[in-house]
């Protein structure tokens, strides 16, 4: 159990941390390779600029807590505080992607049947894992 936890753990947290980066760096290319979004010269320069500040915010907490999970790896297997922290972060995480699949409907092939069930499932392998490593708690 200890290698899926950490297989799991470590692919979430730098994918986070590189398509958080990648999207702080460049929102645009993001939106055209990843939201197959080609231009956004449909919508005004102020719907322009308040979506890329409001998309590299997204990003820039996505990279965080990527990061976070990187560096506080043995509090968040070891710590019960720093467990429910990143756990709850996962988790709210995925509730948004559940929330979005009821109330919008199913995305592309790709996101519908590999990242979220890959996001729904993280934090419930991380959970199961760490009720073993736990100290105190």
């Amino acid at each position: 159990m200890r290698a899926v936890a950490y297989l799991f753990f470590y692919a979430m947290n730098v994918g986070l941390v590189l398509l958080g980066a990648l999207g702080l760096l460049a929102p645009r290319r993001d939106f055209r390779d990843q939201l197959k979004i080609a231009s956004l010269d449909s919508l005004g320069v102020d719907a322009q600029r308040t979506l890329l500040v409001q998309y590299r915010y997204l990003k820039g907490f996505a990279f965080a807590v990527g990061l976070t999970g990187l560096l506080l790896r043995d509090e968040i297997f070891t710590n019960p505080a720093a467990n429910r922290m990143y756990l709850a972060a996962l988790g709210f995480a995925a509730l948004g992607r559940v929330v979005g699949l009821l109330r919008d409907g199913v995305p592309n092939r790709l996101l519908a049947f590999v990242i979220i069930p890959f996001e729904i499932i993280t934090p419930v392998v991380i959970w199961l894992y760490s009720r073993q490593t736990l100290v105190g708690g």
